[in-house]
């Protein structure tokens, strides 16, 4: 077998970048579930101080600029589901 620098740097590369994407994906899972978690426990806290079930623009606007956040990070971790797919790691 010949030995072929470019060709090995490049698996080599090939490996760091799936190993960094396979990581990237499990912390923005574990973000995406404490986003989740903060929104749930932001809107419980608001609807249970007085006056009761009554919510403020501002309160609106957090909760609406958390969610955005949540579905975001959930639309980043589906398009690197299926980077690491057309990869063929998965």
């Amino acid at each position: 077998m010949i030995w072929q620098p470019e060709k090995n740097l490049i698996q080599i590369l090939w490996t760091v970048i799936h190993m960094a994407v396979r990581a990237l994906a499990i912390w923005m899972t574990i973000v995406v579930l404490w986003g989740v978690a903060d929104v749930v426990m932001v809107l419980y806290q608001r609807l249970t101080t007085p006056p009761f079930i009554m919510l403020t623009i501002s309160d609106i606007l957090g909760l609406f600029g958390a969610f955005i956040a949540v579905l975001i990070v959930i639309e980043t971790l589906i398009n690197d589901y299926y980077r690491l797919c057309e990869m063929g790691s998965m």
